[in-house]
């Protein structure tokens, strides 16, 4: 059965980068076609008029959300983002990340940590929960959050 999935990605971001490469060589195993903005992809047009199988996007709003839902295909997001009831998400275990960086930071002995955090992101908020949760062990554990809204 061959499927047409749009990717919705900034490819100026190198991770955005990695995942479209994948898409298009799994796709390419499947008879598949992908639709996006450059060059292998076949061409979108407007996403709110497109009619295929699902979308493939990271979703950095739900105001992005609720143009992407347009077409009315299935939306999957791989940015982690935002938080949204109907949203399927394929993301990074983020809690486990952050639980990891602080192990680490706790075995070398430190104490004091400061948190750069990506203000009102569900992914920043995951790996900030998992830090703390690592390093409360730590007898002079002290968390300071840096938060700055991510210019996306």
């Amino acid at each position: 059965m061959s499927f047409n999935v749009a990717l919705y990605l900034s490819l100026n971001k190198v991770h955005h980068q990695g995942i479209a490469n994948g898409a298009l060589r799994y796709a390419a195993t499947k008879g598949w076609r992908i639709y996006g903005a450059y060059w292998p992809m076949y061409e979108m047009g407007e996403i709110a008029s497109w009619r295929g199988d699902g979308i493939v996007a990271a979703v950095e709003s739900l105001d992005e959300l609720a143009e992407l839902r347009k077409p009315g295909v299935p939306v999957v997001d791989i940015s982690g983002a935002v938080a949204h009831p109907k949203l399927t998400r394929v993301s990074n275990n983020n809690d486990a990340i952050g639980r990891r960086g602080g192990e680490h930071l706790t075995a070398l002995g430190y104490g004091r940590y400061c948190f750069a955090a990506a203000e009102g992101s569900l992914w920043s908020d995951e790996r900030l929960r998992g830090f703390e949760t690592a390093s409360a062990g730590h007898r002079e554990a002290e968390v300071a959050v840096f938060a700055k809204k991510y210019a996306w």
